[in-house]
């Protein structure tokens, strides 16, 4: 599973399908403090993975490691989780979250973490950037796409622009 996050936001949750070893669906009966039970992740400047502290999460707002099944009749399998702020800190562009337990497969959740907000229906968030920051936010992430557009924009060689702005 791949998920784009913006850095340094608080109370995210993930959701998960948990699929038994065997491969007959969904894993269900799962709580935090199910024997084996376990999950960490790694940014990409960490040496080493950290492990969460997997918690019992009944409320409505975010846990810290939180861990409950979200319908066992409707949705058999399905997990979310509260990710520790750490992971979604400023310091690092990617995680890996890896979540295990007996008789299940491994579901592991690659996370990009941005410098917009990706769910920003106006501006991805980009309107807090100066002028400057903003085109070269642009220009990088499409560079490799359409390099050529990039230089004419920059130039102000398109129609409708003039010189960037």
């Amino acid at each position: 599973m791949q998920l784009t996050i913006r850095q340094n936001t608080r109370d995210q949750i993930v959701r998960f399908l948990l699929i038994d070893e065997q491969g007959a669906g969904g894993k269900t009966g799962l709580t935090a403090q199910s024997e084996g039970l376990r999950a960490a992740y790694l940014r990409d400047r960490d040496a080493k993975p950290t492990s969460i502290t997997l918690r019992t999460w009944e409320s409505a707002s975010h846990v810290s490691g939180g861990f409950r099944e979200v319908d066992v009749h409707t949705m058999p399998g399905l997990y979310e989780m509260g990710l520790p702020d750490d992971v979604c800190s400023k310091g690092a562009n990617r995680a890996t979250l890896m979540i295990q337990a007996p008789g299940v497969c491994p579901e592991v959740i690659h996370v990009d973490l941005v410098a917009y907000d990706p769910y920003d229906d106006y501006r991805l968030g980009l309107d807090c950037l100066s002028r400057e920051g903003r085109h070269e936010v642009i220009s990088r992430a499409f560079r490799e796409v359409v390099p050529e557009i990039v230089e004419e924009f920059r130039r102000g060689a398109l129609p409708g622009t003039t010189g960037g702005r």
